[in-house]
């Protein structure tokens, strides 16, 4: 039996990505700030202030006073992932890891023998 372990590069980036940034706002938000004042430090550090009070104000025009300040936040972790950068190491390291793990299941949860699980090289799928 061989498992080829996969990924998708579009999905499992996105997935990546967001996993960074939660990351970098968890190790900040430490220091007591809040989780928007940190995405707003780190859009700053990318985006000119401008395309950020254009953010504010298209969404200050389109939702509700109510809603403003989770739809803020929602829009600013978006475009601050999307400035994260995934290598194609890390998702062929992931399809490996999905392949491992799928290994293991079928050994350990199934009782297949070691030598009739193999697996092959990693690949992309769409």
């Amino acid at each position: 039996m061989v498992i080829h372990g996969s990924y998708d590069k579009d999905v499992d980036s996105s997935a990546i990505k967001a996993k960074k940034l939660e990351q970098k706002i968890s190790s900040q938000v430490k220091n007591s700030s809040s989780i928007t004042s940190v995405l707003e430090v780190l859009y700053k550090e990318k985006s000119p202030l401008e395309d950020l009070l254009s953010l504010q104000k298209e969404l200050m025009s389109r939702v509700s006073y109510e809603m403003y300040d989770v739809e803020y936040q929602k829009e600013l972790f978006k475009r601050c992932a999307s400035f994260e950068e995934v290598l194609d190491a890390e998702l062929e390291s992931l399809a490996k890891d999905r392949a491992k793990e799928i290994q293991n299941y079928l050994i350990q949860i199934k009782h297949v023998e070691l030598k009739r699980v193999e697996i092959s090289e990693s690949s992309v799928v769409s």
